[in-house]
């Protein structure tokens, strides 16, 4: 038991050395490349990651991130990769997940100001919401994914072309609420057991109430505003 137990900690120990060989090498050459600032974007990702707080989520975020640990930039919010309250090593690894397409959890902040934590993947999504949603999820390519459409799109197709003409068969899909009369239609939306529910930001505050209070923890909410994808 002694030599299992003694066989273990050498093990343990030289990869432990490896790892922070590994970390201090990394760190050396973070070291020598600038990051880029916040301050040079208009717009800023609110997704915890993105630790330079620009409009994506990539390396140089993983770089900011090595640098705050470093103490050589100053800590930002974001920069909370895996949102456990530190910035520390861990965040490194979630960035890169994140990066690499790989992460199991995302944090986001919506809007309605809330932070939400959605599990990743994302297959089913269910909207309640304005049809320039719709619109935004076709075009990141999300289509399949959608299970449950706002009213409008199906009650009032032929002003939405830009949904009915290259994703015909949305129209097909039940009525998860609307975004003008009603809200999100709760029990519906229940049915569908969505991984991500969109709702209008005039209905956000009352049915999130009533979602967490119902105990529906697959389905997280979300809210855009419109003018983030159409200006």
């Amino acid at each position: 038991m002694k030599t299992r137990e003694s066989s273990f900690g050498k093990a343990f120990l030289s990869k432990k050395r490896f790892v922070l060989v590994g970390i201090a090498a990394c760190a050396i050459s973070l070291l020598l490349t600038s990051p880029v600032l916040a301050n040079e974007y208009d717009y800023v990702l609110d997704i915890y990651g993105n630790a330079n707080e620009d409009d994506t989520i990539d390396m140089r975020d993983f770089t900011y991130t090595a640098r705050i640990i470093l103490w050589l930039e100053d800590e930002t919010t974001l920069a909370d990769a895996n949102y456990d309250g530190e910035v520390n090593v861990l965040d490194m690894t979630q960035i890169g997940l994140i990066i690499l397409g790989r992460e199991s959890e995302l944090t986001v902040i919506d809007g309605a100001d809330r932070t939400v934590t959605l599990n990743m993947p994302i297959d089913r999504i269910a909207s309640s919401s304005m049809p320039q949603d719709i619109r935004t999820i076709i075009a990141l390519g999300a289509a399949d994914k959608i299970v449950g459409v706002p009213d409008v799109i199906i009650d009032e197709a032929d002003r939405f072309p830009a949904i009915y003409m290259p994703c015909p068969e949305l129209l097909e899909l039940p009525i998860a609420g609307s975004p003008y009369f009603g809200g999100p239609y709760l029990e519906v939306i229940a049915s569908l057991e969505p991984d991500l529910v969109l709702v209008s930001y005039a209905d956000a505050e009352p049915h999130i109430a009533r979602m967490v209070i119902g105990g529906d923890n697959r389905s997280v909410t979300l809210t855009f505003f419109r003018n983030r994808f159409f200006r």
